[in-house]
């Protein structure tokens, strides 16, 4: 307990001490990792979007939402905080203060991480975050069905099955394939 009680403090030691109120839309779910030898589990959110509590700006930079668990709240479904993925949210956040990685030694600015204090208010109604929200769910499915074709979905079918069988029977042609879909 004591030695989580450190790591949680040494991390939060990396953020601002000044809380701000935000409003933040989330683009995947939560995360977790940890490095060998801390008992802390590191908790990361990507998000989409948020807008600043005081200035009331849209900013659309990518930020990563953080936050700190023990063991026994990371095997908790939601990880304590319960957010989920193309969520629009009301926090209490921290900023990052600038800060090198330890595996490249490169500068991470301030900011590009918030540490998540608190969850003011969920679902929140947003017009301009859920126009973006709309936007974006709209583009990932674009994306993903561009370009289907029935020759596209075999090529697609043929790559799984290579990769599960390593080989596929010389005489099969996509050909043949595409007619036996119809």
């Amino acid at each position: 307990m004591w030695k989580e009680r450190t790591e949680k403090k040494k991390f939060e030691e990396g953020f601002a001490e000044e809380i701000k109120e935000i409003y933040a839309l989330t683009q995947d779910d939560a995360g977790s990792c940890r490095m060998k030898g801390e008992r802390c589990w590191t908790v990361s959110m990507r998000l989409l979007a948020h807008i600043d509590g005081k200035t009331a700006e849209l900013k659309q930079e990518k930020k990563v939402l953080q936050w700190m668990l023990s063991e026994k709240e990371n095997k908790k479904p939601g990880k304590v905080f319960r957010l989920k993925k193309e969520t629009i949210y009301r926090l209490k956040v921290r900023e990052a203060l600038p800060k090198k990685t330890i595996w490249s030694n490169q500068e991470i600015p301030a900011g590009a991480c918030l540490l998540l204090v608190d969850v003011l208010e969920r679902n929140v109604k947003q017009p301009p975050m859920q126009e973006l929200l709309k936007d974006y769910q709209t583009v990932s499915y674009t994306h993903l069905r561009a370009h289907e074709t029935k020759a596209n979905f075999v090529c697609r079918l043929l790559l799984v099955k290579k990769k599960k069988k390593k080989q596929i029977r010389s005489n099969a042609t996509t050909h043949d394939i595409v007619w036996s879909l119809k």
